[in-house]
């Protein structure tokens, strides 16, 4: 089986004290122009048919829309 670079506890440690790891979306700079293009999600049903980064994106972005709209 071919080794995962992440099971390594050294690289491990160092990738996720990158900035990205760390401060999430608030340092990705393509954010703000991704965020502008969403619709608002408040009072919306959302079904997740994908996987990967940018549907990880969209449901943080929809979760903190409806928690602000409170």
């Amino acid at each position: 089986m071919k080794e995962n670079i992440y099971d390594q506890d050294d690289f491990f440690i160092a990738y996720s004290q990158f900035p990205r790891s760390v401060d999430g979306l608030n340092v990705a700079g393509q954010w703000p122009a991704l965020q502008s293009l969403l619709p608002n999600f408040q009072s919306k049903s959302i079904l997740d048919l994908g996987c990967g980064w940018l549907v990880t994106v969209g449901i943080v972005y929809m979760q903190q829309s409806m928690a602000r709209k409170k």
